[in-house]
């Protein structure tokens, strides 16, 4: 089984009643050759992130004003 990111995959999760959309892009912020990271709750959409979990976890924090962690395989299940 192949384990590489599809471009244009989405994922949803949902955290303290809110769903979470992540959404595998082409180039993160360090290498255009690797896979980016958005997610979108409503209105607020991340920063490209190198990987899943910071996406979530950064926007979970700017809409809750909270500082918790998810982990990717949370995350992507």
């Amino acid at each position: 089984m192949d384990n590489t990111p599809v471009t244009g995959q989405k994922t949803k999760t949902c955290l303290n009643n809110q769903d979470f959309f992540v959404t595998i892009i082409a180039g993160n912020k360090d290498d255009v050759m690797l896979p980016g990271y958005l997610c979108q709750s409503g209105i607020y959409v991340s920063q490209t992130e190198n990987n899943p979990s910071k996406a979530v976890s950064l926007l979970y924090t700017q809409i809750f004003v909270n500082e918790t962690r998810f982990l990717g395989p949370l995350i992507l299940r």
